[in-house]
């Protein structure tokens, strides 16, 4: 499994025509006014894979913030569809 693009958003839907909505997509940096902060976050990846990979999948993400040593770890369990299939 190969990862083309991660976009970070604040939100993703899925449209009546099948396909996905990215909303308040980061382009950038993220800023907030004080810590401790709680931000909505979701996270759009679009992946190369072989049939292999079909299935779930566990995935171990680390987001690092600027200026601070220890990264914050994301654990996520994914589902890969074959291409067409819902």
């Amino acid at each position: 499994m190969k990862f083309v693009s991660i976009v970070f958003c604040d939100e993703i839907r899925k449209e009546v025509t099948g396909k996905d909505l990215i909303i308040g997509a980061y382009g950038g940096d993220v800023v907030v006014s004080e810590f401790p902060a709680t931000i909505r976050a979701a996270f759009w990846l679009e992946l190369e894979h072989d049939d292999k990979d079909v299935g779930s999948s566990n995935l171990d993400f680390r987001i690092a913030l600027e200026g601070i040593e220890e990264t914050l770890p994301i654990k996520v369990t994914a589902e890969t569809l074959r291409p067409g299939s819902t």
